[in-house]
């Protein structure tokens, strides 16, 4: 969706939208840096001083590129295989949230080998990466209300369960909402459940935490990233059954995506019964 036009280049929304996230992130980081949250940690506080702009930029090179690839190989690839140059046509991208996710994490990667990080300082940058993540989900959310897409099942005509002044107030808080560019029926708006469970709650959670561990000047790596993952999961997991995009994708009463927030489930669960102890920075 075009948001306006400087001479003969459109200016996409989506793409004002990830701007606004990108410096929203950077202010975040600028924060921990100047904030020396991690004085005790020395190896930590030195790449924030050093390397900021480093760890801004292979954040940004994670999200746009991970979350394209994601979504080109494993959801769409026959079509992209048959015009690759549509991949490369970023006003049309579709993202993967799962996938930048874990791009990111591969890049600072990278960077952490390249500036001899220990695992537990990569770690602690990934966490401090997924307390601001919420917001570019939420932005992914917002586009696809926008633009009509992505959007939920319709309302089962037997929700007898539903009292018609309780349906009233659910359409008034736009949780039921009708999708006027698709059909005439009201439908369940996943684009408002997944902004406020994914991006709101997630948000309060990961920021609450972190905050937590810095008036305590004490960090525990990989718990903000855990309760992330599991809280994430759950939600997306749960959402699948009323989008409507995901009815065809049913294998075994499981999707595409589902089985990844399974997998991100069972890597939480691992860390937490037997990492505990060897990733805790004391």
């Amino acid at each position: 969706m075009i948001a306006f036009s400087i001479w003969s280049l459109d200016i996409y929304r989506y793409w004002i939208f990830y701007v606004i996230t990108f410096f929203i992130a950077y202010l975040f980081l600028y924060y921990v840096w100047k904030s020396s949250i991690f004085s005790k940690y020395p190896k930590v506080q030195n790449f924030f001083d050093k390397n900021l702009d480093d760890l801004v930029l292979f954040s940004i090179l994670g999200v746009l590129v991970g979350g394209r690839l994601w979504h080109v190989i494993i959801y769409d690839l026959n079509h992209y295989l048959q015009y690759p140059v549509e991949i490369f046509q970023f006003w049309k991208w579709w993202m993967s949230f799962i996938w930048w996710m874990i791009w990111v994490l591969l890049t600072l990667f990278i960077l952490a080998k390249r500036k001899w990080l220990k695992r537990s300082d990569l770690i602690i940058l990934f966490d401090c990466i997924l307390c601001i993540a919420p917001l570019g989900i939420t932005i992914g959310r917002i586009w696809n209300f926008l633009n009509q897409e992505l959007y939920g099942i319709k309302v089962p005509s037997d929700f007898w369960w539903l009292s018609s002044w309780l349906i009233n107030l659910l359409e008034k808080l736009n949780v039921f909402y009708v999708y006027d560019k698709i059909d005439i029926f009201l439908r369940i708006n996943t684009n408002f459940l997944a902004s406020f469970f994914e991006w709101f709650i997630s948000l309060v959670v990961t920021l609450s935490i972190f905050f937590v561990f810095k008036k305590r000047w004490k960090f525990r790596v990989w718990y903000i990233t855990g309760i992330f993952l599991l809280w994430y999961s759950f939600v997306r997991f749960l959402l699948e059954y009323i989008r409507f995009d995901s009815q065809s994708e049913f294998v075994f009463h499981l999707t595409k995506s589902q089985r990844f927030f399974v997998i991100f489930f069972i890597v939480w669960l691992y860390f937490v019964i037997f990492e505990k102890k060897k990733i805790s920075i004391k």
